[in-house]
């Protein structure tokens, strides 16, 4: 007992200074299966670094850095994710109906789109507090109001301006639709965005909690599975629906693409901001209409016309009227890439009438037709341009007409008929010449030469 009492009187002071500083041994076990966030901790219990939002903020105000709650600099808490994503039609998705891919265009004119915003928060409670507090403007724990505010942005996050009225086209447009309503029904925006507050109800032009969908059962893509859906919170997430409309293309928009950002605020009871979270949709192109289905009917047959600079030229096929895609053009290009852009001569009902260039050089050329509106683009047909040669003048009403009623006649006949009723069309105006994509219209200029 002496030996080992020497041996600890013997133990140099900075050990002994060591120990004296060290804290007790808690005399406890640690849990070696707790998870990676625990560990440290004892028998699994949580350590003071793992502590609820509530909490942390508690603890950024005792250690009296109050100033990174401020309104400049709010805090970005951890375990709230958001995303936001577009959804239009009863399947939710333009792109053959698939749920889990987000739509590379959504089509515009004013078509009612439901945006879909999902909040993922750390635990049910949480979740529950959190809806309650944007639709009835109840209080939760620190915060007293909520703002979500939705913006529609260029793809590189550029403002998008909304551009006035302009020919015939209508002036971009932004209305706010209630879940159950319709386009004519909807509250118009005054810019791009689609700002909501709990604490600014009270004007009749403000967003109220009404214009939100908190029901996912009743989403249109939803209607199939209401039986599915759960309310109780129990994944910790709120789904959020908006439904609005818009004509702004992205033809009109100098081609840009687009994309909608969404910002959810939480505030204190003194009005200064606490939270802030932000989530973008991907990017896509707002198109009149739908691209699928027109590629499907539109289409160029047969061109039409005397191969001489000046002359009149018709194009028959699908969904070439007037009224169908009022911006289609055609191009003319030639060997050299010099283009020309040839616009409608005339309205029609299923063809389009051009002109070609007075001042047209002979040669081969393509022409193509394309519909500006929705960057559809037709087959090349290929045109052997003659020299001017006199003729005698007819009339152009006539002609035109002429035109009309031989397209018609070629489209709705047999092959067997199509030849008989070009034969007797062009003996009946022998100035005319025709060329369809299985009949060579260059063999044809080389004739008339």
């Amino acid at each position: 007992m002496v030996m080992q009492t020497n041996d600890v009187l013997n133990v140099p002071s900075e050990i002994k200074t060591a120990r004296a500083t060290a804290p007790p041994a808690r005399g406890h076990r640690r849990n070696k299966s707790a998870p990676a966030c625990l560990v440290g901790s004892v028998l699994g219990k949580r350590p003071p670094s793992c502590k609820s939002r509530t909490d942390k903020l508690k603890t950024h105000r005792a250690n009296g850095t109050s100033e990174t709650l401020t309104a400049e600099n709010p805090v970005e808490e951890e375990g709230t994710v958001l995303s936001f994503s577009l959804k239009q039609g009863k399947e939710g998705s333009r792109d053959g109906g698939k749920l889990n891919k987000h739509p590379t265009w959504i089509r515009s004119n004013m078509r009612a789109t439901w945006g879909h915003l999902t909040m993922q928060f750390s635990s049910p409670e949480e979740a529950a507090g959190m809806e309650a507090l944007l639709a009835n403007r109840v209080p939760y724990g620190e915060y007293t109001a909520a703002s979500i505010v939705f913006k529609m942005l260029y793809e590189n996050g550029d403002e998008v301006e909304l551009l006035e009225k302009k020919g015939g086209n209508l002036a971009d447009r932004l209305k706010l639709i209630l879940p159950g309503g319709n386009v004519d029904q909807g509250m118009p925006m005054s810019g791009t965005s689609i700002s909501y507050h709990t604490a600014q109800t009270g004007s009749k032009q403000s967003v109220k909690s009404n214009y939100f969908q908190f029901e996912p059962s009743r989403f249109p893509w939803n209607s199939d599975k209401k039986s599915k859906i759960q309310r109780d919170h129990e994944d910790s997430s709120v789904e959020i629906g908006l439904k609005f409309a818009t004509n702004v293309t992205t033809r009109a928009h100098d081609k840009r693409r687009f994309m909608w950002k969404v910002e959810f605020c939480l505030y204190g009871e003194d009005g200064k901001k606490l939270a802030e979270h932000a989530t973008s949709s991907p990017a896509f192109a707002y198109l009149p209409r739908n691209p699928e289905k027109s590629i499907q009917d539109f289409r160029l047959d047969d061109v039409i016309c005397d191969n001489r600079p000046g002359d009149l030229v018709m194009c028959g096929g699908a969904g070439l009227g007037s009224k169908e895609r009022p911006q289609l053009i055609a191009r003319l290009c030639d060997r050299k890439g010099v283009e020309f852009t040839l616009e409608r001569e005339r309205k029609t009902k299923s063809t389009f009438v051009t002109r070609l260039p007075a001042d047209l050089l002979t040669g081969t050329y393509t022409l193509q037709l394309v519909n500006e509106d929705s960057e559809e683009y037709s087959e090349e047909v290929k045109i052997k341009v003659l020299q001017q040669k006199q003729t005698t003048s007819f009339d152009l009403e006539c002609f035109a007409q002429q035109l009309e009623e031989h397209t018609n006649a070629h489209t709705s006949s047999t092959n067997g008929s199509d030849d008989e009723s070009s034969a007797t069309f062009v003996q009946d105006s022998p100035q005319l010449g025709s060329r369809s994509l299985s009949h060579s219209l260059v063999d044809h200029g080389e004739r008339m030469g």
